[in-house]
């Protein structure tokens, strides 16, 4: 059996980030910021597997 491939969305810096970003809201300035994600590449990614015909 594999493992499945996944993104790490780093939860408590986007936690953190969504929190500024509602401070920046309430004090009437506007704060753009992005988010980044790493994607964790698993065994579900793969090609599927060639068999050879008889």
């Amino acid at each position: 059996m594999g493992t499945l491939t996944t993104i790490d969305q780093r939860g408590q810096e986007k936690g953190r980030t969504i929190a500024d970003m509602v401070t920046s809201a309430l004090a009437r300035t506007r704060e753009n910021r992005e988010h980044s994600f790493t994607l964790v590449q698993g065994t579900s990614t793969d090609a599927p597997p060639q068999h050879a015909h008889a």
